[in-house]
């Protein structure tokens, strides 16, 4: 189940990485102890120690990330989480 941002989230901020030639993607980032959390625009989530990186840099690449699992795995409805 995909987390909520709290309201104690320390850095909030949207995300949107415009490509030539694919979709934009969007999503929304969040810190909390430490911890960044990406939400992409359909959902999909990945979470990662901040440690001594800049967060709006890594949700960038994190997103990135999403977005790459998206197109390889297919609708979010094949997903182990939406499957009974």
């Amino acid at each position: 189940m995909a987390k909520k941002r709290p309201s104690n989230a320390a850095d909030y901020a949207e995300i949107l990485i415009q490509r030539k030639g694919q979709p934009a993607l969007k999503g929304e980032m969040w810190v909390v102890d430490g911890l960044l959390t990406v939400t992409s625009s359909d959902g999909r989530q990945k979470t990662a120690q901040v440690g001594n990186s800049r967060p709006a840099g890594l949700a960038r690449l994190m997103l990135l990330e999403l977005g790459e699992e998206r197109l390889h795995e297919g609708p979010l409805s094949h997903s182990p989480e939406t499957t009974g």
